[in-house]
């Protein structure tokens, strides 16, 4: 598609799925209710974006060339609905920020409140606006703020604001004059929001040299009660600590790391008598036994971050729990430890990593097990890839186990939490496919040959379609496996695949038949367990989806922008299919169509 052809009004919108053929004029049915959004014909087309409302696409770079070696592309916008196209020009639009308001929950209720930084880029300004009367009010540097935003009846808003001096205040009322609330200590430090309050830190009168955590509860702010006195009182090593020696302490450090485990329960460090630091846990209901327990001590020249581990329901309903995991290195990164605590068992699990302190991390669906990869770029796998399970509540006292030693960068957990698989990408040999229980035993490998990996789009990477079904991409065909088959069978869906395949439930849309003469081939619904096929287009070249980087039951997202891996669950809306129709001549059917899956469709 060149500017002069899309400019000279060559946009064409048709409402008929039948139109004259691409070749010698036999008519071609189109189904799904396909329509033709845009008559274009250009090999250098390429889609950038596609969300319900919008598609961004680019031209003017051939596929087979780097960016950098011609003219910029120019950019494009279509809206789906009327097919209206508007030429952007050469400058690549924010995509970041397109994602991110396409993600956004759009407002409801009498107030809309926004948060936007202020002109030092840093600090956050809440601005609350009542939708009826155009009255706004703003709020500076607000934390924790409760509710979000003001309910339709009521424009009572609660939040807490860092003073000048280093120390936090609380303020309540109507947004538009609230009012700061008489504490009964000095906060110095937030920790967390707890079910009817906030657990802070304050000097204790106690100890005064020490930090303490009180709840400052929502109903009466003018008491404090004490969570985690200063001065430690009954505690002891956990079971799994590398070190028992004697624990005195009265405060928590500054700062500190808290962090909630299971409701109730925190992590937290503590400054000790003999001038080192322990992180700990707790509080515990005691009888008998420690009121907190200490896990491992932290030396002066270690550096410690927080752990990012993936949850497994994020890909669902995108929440994201924090939990207590940390990475532990010397300042250089050079040696780096993975460290996990169980609270619900009081397990606490610490592996050597040698790769970097920020790796690709996931849970499995229990929470418990969590793998570990090094991150993964264009266009091939980053050296000392390897592949780290940790079990923290492993029988056999060993928490640490590295499956595979290199070239991994395709690995997850089954939906059912019953097992793993992962893809070895060794450049000097065939890649090959394994699997093992959700605790890394029984290891096996599945397969080996052409199976596409990293450097392939994530729906055309191994992925789990199932409890137990790991979809894949073998050469030019697409199959699955169940990983529990012992010996494995193979069940094939379709030859000759191209695109990346659009899991919806047991259904997926791919492109197959692949004609390496003109490019193109018959993009279809099929059914991978029956292998029913129901075309929707031949002659197609390329296509996309909002549903490509995963299907989400939540009311707030129509369809998830994270790559969800393959767990897709069929919530009954319609799927929107975004294609390329590039026939072997050129003709009026060129262009970009789109088709709607119903859920009738897929009974």
């Amino acid at each position: 598609m060149r500017r002069g052809w899309l400019g000279l009004g060559a946009l064409l919108g048709v409402s008929s799925a039948l139109l004259s053929a691409c070749d010698g004029g036999t008519p071609v049915q189109r189904g799904f209710a396909s329509r033709q959004l845009l008559t274009f014909r250009d090999s250098t087309f390429r889609f950038n974006y596609v969300a319900p409302n919008h598609i961004y696409f680019q031209t003017g770079v051939p596929l087979d060339q780097a960016p950098d070696l011609g003219p910029p592309p120019e950019y494009w916008v279509v809206d789906p609905t009327t097919g209206q196209a508007t030429d952007l020009g050469t400058d690549k639009p924010d995509f970041t920020a397109i994602i991110a308001a396409d993600r956004s929950p759009p407002p409801t209720g009498r107030y809309q409140c926004v948060v936007d930084l202020a002109a030092d880029g840093v600090t956050p300004i809440l601005t609350i606006t009542d939708t009826q009367t155009g009255a706004m009010a703003t709020i500076e540097n607000p934390t924790f703020t409760s509710p979000d935003c003001p309910s339709d009846d009521d424009p009572t808003i609660r939040y807490w604001h860092a003073e000048d001096d280093g120390t936090y205040s609380l303020w309540i009322g109507p947004y538009t004059a609230p009012q700061r609330a008489t504490l009964p200590i000095t906060v110095r430090h937030l920790y967390w929001p707890v079910t009817g309050g906030t657990l802070v830190g304050a000097p204790s009168s106690n100890a005064p040299n020490g930090i303490g955590v009180y709840q400052i509860l929502d109903a009466d702010p003018s008491t404090a009660t004490a969570f985690i006195p200063a001065q430690l009182d009954s505690a002891a090593w956990a079971a799994d600590a590398s070190s028992s020696a004697p624990l005195m302490s009265s405060g928590l450090s500054e700062p500190n790391f808290f962090l909630p485990a299971t409701p109730g329960h925190y992590t937290y460090e503590r400054a000790m008598a003999d001038g080192g630091t322990v992180m700990f846990a707790g509080p515990y209901a005691g009888g008998g036994g420690p009121r907190e327990l200490a896990l491992f001590p932290l030396t002066s020249d270690e550096q410690l971050e927080y752990l990012m581990i993936e949850p497994y329901n994020f890909r669902t309903d995108g929440q994201w729990p924090v939990s207590p995991a940390w990475v532990t290195s010397d300042p250089l990164g050079q040696s780096v430890a993975f460290s996990l605590w169980r609270d619900a068992s009081q397990r606490l699990a610490t592996c050597p990593w040698a790769a970097e302190r920020h790796p690709t991390a996931r849970a499995d669906p229990a929470g418990e097990n969590a793998l570990f990869m090094r991150p993964q770029g264009c266009c091939s796998i980053n050296p000392n890839s390897a592949l780290l399970l940790m079990v923290p509540n492993a029988s056999d006292g060993n928490p640490c186990r590295m499956l595979a030693s290199d070239y991994v960068g395709v690995a997850d957990f089954s939906p059912d939490g019953s097992a793993m698989a992962w893809l070895v990408e060794d450049p000097s040999s065939k890649a090959v496919l394994w699997t093992a229980a959700r605790d890394g035993s029984g290891a096996r490998s599945i397969g080996e040959g052409k199976i596409a990996g990293v450097n392939d789009a994530v729906q055309r990477q191994p992925h789990f379609v199932g409890p137990s079904q790991l979809e894949l991409t073998l050469g030019t065909d697409l199959a699955w496996v169940d990983v529990h088959d012992d010996p494995v069978h193979m069940h094939y869906i379709t030859e000759r695949a191209f695109g990346t395949p659009i899991d919806i439930g047991r259904w997926l849309v791919t492109g197959h038949d692949l004609s390496a003469q003109d490019g193109n081939g018959t993009l279809a619904l099929i059914n991978r367990d029956t292998g029913e096929t129901r075309d929707i287009s031949p002659g197609v070249a390329s296509d996309d989806s909002p549903a490509q980087a995963g299907y989400t039951t939540t009311d707030t997202q129509l369809f998830a922008t994270t790559a969800a891996r393959g767990v897709f669950q069929d919530d009954g809306r319609d799927v929107p299919i975004i294609y390329i129709v590039r026939g072997r001549n050129k003709s009026p059917q060129d262009g970009l169509w789109i088709a709607t899956i119903t859920a009738q469709d897929r009974q």
